[in-house]
């Protein structure tokens, strides 16, 4: 699909804006519209579908503030005066009365009122904004004026709000949503729901910039599509020719002044006001917050900043080098301060290796650090490969070793990031490097117990029992609770306090991270949470945190709480911790989805699960080292099967295997050659049984459905049957308690009291609704199970409430209780709407009627009397009884009315 035009922004605004003023406009009673908005947020563009709008009606003037003639008088009305000379005449009723007399002459050929377009009303020159108040306020002409945010009007047209018949329209920053339908109506597919994010992070919201950086991203290739989902590959670029095109533009509609101050605020930024004050004085400042490229002097010591971060990376390289020397020079003060804060010590330091001025090693490594998290990737490595002292170079090659990793070049990272021992027994690099070193080991396919055993022959004497706690993330990664949970023990009785004491928030993180898998894994994800959630709080508050570690700790509370059907809770960590940095939001939004798809699953919203699922998949093939591929594949599998994907569910269980790695690789794109190496690994030890899981309840899913064979059914059944087993016997309560209910959902019901006795022995909202369900359904008591479902509905459990609901309406129907089975199977669909399933789920016994009962059953649920069907099928109407009988115990039904759910089909009836 073509790109388009090539700088054209999201029309802001382009419908209820447009519609606002329009209709403002049409209303007798009002004077003038005043639209504001800082500069890229459309204004020009919503005077000009005004206009368009309006020109039928209206008689239009177009005029337009320019700050070169903003101090000549009547200047924008000199067009319209004729032989008139109003800068020698000294008469504004002059002025007024000859434009009036050239609007007259156009109003009479078009029998119209006069409308005024002014586009940056804040440049009109006082003389002819007198004028244009004049007519306005006498009701001679209405007026549609734009100005930026905070631009002060002219006096005269300041009076204008004195009047009641002038109006105010603002033009807020484009919303996350927004922007998604922006990007996929640009790039003519889906996004990956992390890239609207980022992308609204990078511009604010700003239409205008939003365009360019999606132009730039594309050109360079990190903005690219894989399968059906656009995706962002690496870092956006901020010095592309849009941009620095659009930085030329402004920096022309600068005065001297205006330009050196943002010189100024862009080489010192955050720049002390009282600094750029002295340099180029108070109203050069006001006049950029004027502007909004600036924001206003805020903080006890009044600093200033950029209004988009964006222009200060693109107006770098514009800045000639010997007036940066000299702005660096007349800042020299105020360098110390400005390395303090992050915003000014990635700038101080891009400034610096642009210019070729030394800079000290701890310096270069904040930058570097600071960099990552941002996935400034380059100048992450610039800063990194500047290091000079040897001291300092261990720490640069663990920056220069998580970069390559985030690119996809795992054996360059682990050359890097290779732990060693110094003389005195410290290991390097440090723990985020050393695991990164773990990771990528893992994802180009290295044996598991290579890996620890290279872990154990590491020198025991490490800085804080990093040694120790390394190891403890091996013997994760493996799946080893035993060795896990006794390393655990030891680490915290001997070396741990003082990894705590050296590492800070890291280490927490880290042992936090592993005994939660084994928290998990015994039943109690609720108690997983809190000590993990706190460290990771902590380092929200370190700006050198670096994000692999984050993301370490993150993905494992993640998982806790979606195993504690904490669903809510869930999703605020993956905001807060997982996805809240710019490298967050580009490595793990798949991530992401795929913990959304979880949640949507267990709810039984299958079809918002595939939804949800289909772009993580697009993501996880097209980059990274593919450890969630296998899981979120099945899960997808599943959800497809259930929400009646059945084509692409069956394609997706055909391509990936439990246990096997997934396809190779997308090709490497253009902003990253050198990505070929990357070999897909295996779905962490953490995710494995619960692939191995959905694989075979997807494949019973499938085999059970509609077309399906009574043998495809039973030999699927008994596939589940045996995974479930095999996952039992790992001893994994989260696990046991995922097989049963899948189970479960597969129609078994002989093992209710399994599902009972994991769920009782499991902590959390969700093992609670699964006991709920399992007990309500062993008593079968039509009332119970019609209480149960009250009380699941309440909860938010909509499906486990629908499967109760269901078994009462059949109970309350074999008791005769017709009233009753009625209103449980009403309850029963409300519950089938609010899933959004949109037709009733087919029943697992619906692949074990033969075709002949497969027929009669279609026929009855149609509304068909048995002698009526007898007579279609040419057969006895005790045959058509028989087979109907036999039908009623497979499909666990007791009436016709429920035939048409059963079948997964929509009959006539919907309930008893």
């Amino acid at each position: 699909m073509s790109p388009g035009p090539p700088h054209r922004p999201p029309p802001r605004g382009s419908r209820a804006d447009t519609e606002r003023v329009v209709e403002l406009l049409t209303r007798p009673a009002t004077a003038a519209v005043l639209v504001l908005g800082e500069m890229g947020m459309g204004k020009s563009a919503l005077l000009d579908r005004v206009a368009a709008a309006l020109g039928e009606r209206l008689e239009v003037l177009r005029l337009h503030g320019s700050p070169a003639l903003a101090k000549v008088p009547y200047s924008v009305l000199a067009p319209f005066l004729g032989n008139a000379h109003p800068a020698e005449s000294g008469s504004r009723v002059e002025v007024l009365r000859a434009f009036w007399r050239a609007v007259e002459a156009r109003r009479q050929k078009a029998a119209a009122d006069l409308l005024l377009v002014i586009d940056d009303a804040h440049e009109l020159d006082p003389a002819s904004s007198e004028v244009v108040a004049e007519l306005v306020s006498a009701r001679w002409a209405k007026a549609a004026l734009a100005a930026p945010s905070g631009a002060a009007l002219p006096r005269p047209l300041m009076e204008l709000w004195l009047d009641d018949g002038v109006e105010r329209v603002d033009l807020a920053p484009l919303a996350v949503d927004e922007v998604r339908r922006y990007l996929e109506a640009k790039l003519g597919g889906p996004v990956l729901p992390t890239v609207p994010l980022l992308f609204w992070r990078e511009s604010g919201g700003n239409p205008l910039l939003l365009a360019r950086l999606v132009e730039e991203a594309r050109k360079a290739g990190t903005l690219r599509r894989h399968g059906q989902t656009w995706l962002v590959t690496g870092e956006l670029p901020h010095r592309g020719e849009g941009l620095l095109a659009l930085v030329r533009a402004q920096l022309g509609r600068l005065g001297p002044d205006e330009r050196e101050a943002l010189t100024l605020i862009v080489v010192a930024e955050p720049a002390p006001f009282e600094l750029v004050e002295r340099e180029c004085g108070a109203e050069a400042v006001r006049r950029l917050a004027a502007m909004r490229l600036v924001r206003p002097a805020e903080g006890p010591d009044g600093v200033l900043r950029l209004r988009h971060a964006v222009y200060g990376d693109a107006l770098l390289p514009l800045i000639p080098l010997t007036a940066s020397l000299s702005l660096r020079e007349r800042t020299a003060g105020h360098l110390a301060r400005q390395a303090s804060t992050a915003d000014g010590l990635v700038r101080a330091v891009t400034w610096a290796l642009d210019c070729g001025v030394p800079v000290e090693d701890e310096a270069l490594l904040r930058a570097a650090r600071l960099s990552l998290r941002r996935l400034g990737n380059t100048l992450a490595v610039e800063a990194a490969s500047a290091v000079r002292l040897s001291a300092s170079r261990d720490a640069a090659r663990e920056v220069l070793g998580q970069v390559a990793y985030s690119r996809g070049r795992y054996a360059e990272a682990v050359a890097l990031l290779r732990p060693t021992a110094s003389e005195r027994g410290v290991l390097r690099p440090g723990l985020a490097g050393a695991l990164v070193w773990l990771a990528a080991r893992g994802a180009l396919g290295h044996p598991v117990v290579a890996v620890r055993d290279d872990v154990e022959r590491l020198p025991g004497a490490g800085e804080g029992g990093l040694r120790d706690l390394l190891g403890l993330a091996a013997a994760c990664a493996a799946g080893d609770r035993d060795a896990v949970a006794s390393g655990l023990g030891r680490w915290r009785a001997g070396p741990g306090r003082d990894a705590v004491a050296r590492q800070g928030w890291a280490a927490e993180a880290v042992a936090g991270a592993v005994e939660a898998e084994l928290l998990v894994a015994a039943g109690r994800p609720v108690g997983a949470a809190p000590p993990l959630r706190a460290a990771l709080e902590r380092a929200t508050e370190d700006a050198d945190a670096a994000p692999f570690l984050q993301a370490f700790a993150a993905i494992r509370l993640v998982l806790a709480g979606l195993a504690a059907g904490e669903w809510d809770a869930a999703e605020d960590d993956l905001q807060r911790f997982l996805i809240s940095t710019t490298a967050g939001l580009v490595a793990e939004g798949a991530a992401a989805q795929t913990a959304r798809g979880v949640a949507l699953t267990r709810c039984g919203r299958f079809r918002e699960a595939w939804d949800a699922l289909a772009p993580a998949l697009d993501a996880l093939q097209g980059r990274g080292p593919g450890h969630l591929l296998p899981f979120t594949a099945a899960l997808a599998a599943y959800a497809g099967a259930r929400a009646g994907e059945r084509g692409p569910a069956r394609a997706l269980l055909a391509q990936f295997r439990v246990g096997q790695s997934g396809p190779a690789p997308s090709d490497p794109g253009p902003s990253d050659p050198a990505q070929s190496e990357d070999a897909p690994a295996p779905s962490i030890a953490l995710l494995q049984p619960l692939a191995a899981l959905f694989s075979a309840a997807a494949g019973h899913a499938l085999d059970a459905g509609p077309g399906s064979s009574g043998a495809a059914a039973t030999a699927s059944g008994d596939s589940l049957e045996a995974a479930v087993n095999a996952a039992a016997g790992e001893g994994r309560l989260d696990v046991a308690l995922q097989g049963e209910l899948l189970c479960f959902e597969a129609g078994r019901r002989d093992r209710l009291g399994r599902l009972l006795e994991v769920a009782r022995s499991t902590e959390g909202r969700w093992a609670e609704a699964a006991a709920l369900l399992a007990s309500a359904f062993a008593e079968r008591s039509p009332a119970g199970l019609l209480q149960a479902g009250e009380r699941l509905s309440g909860e938010g459990w909509t499906a486990y409430a629908g499967d109760c609901f269901a078994e009462a309406s059949r109970g309350f129907d074999r008791a005769l209780q017709r009233s009753e089975a009625r209103a449980a199977w009403a309850k029963k669909s409300a519950c089938d709407a609010l899933l959004g399933d949109g037709a009733p789920r087919p029943s697992a016994g619906a692949a074990l009627l033969t075709p002949r009962e497969r027929e009669v059953v279609a026929f009855a649920a149609a509304g068909l009397s048995d002698r009526e069907i007898a007579e279609r099928l040419t057969v006895s109407v005790r045959t058509v009884e028989g087979h109907l009988y036999r039908a009623y115990a497979k499909l666990a039904v007791t009436s016709r009315e429920q035939l048409g759910s059963a079948l997964g089909t929509s009959g006539t009836a919907t309930g008893p």
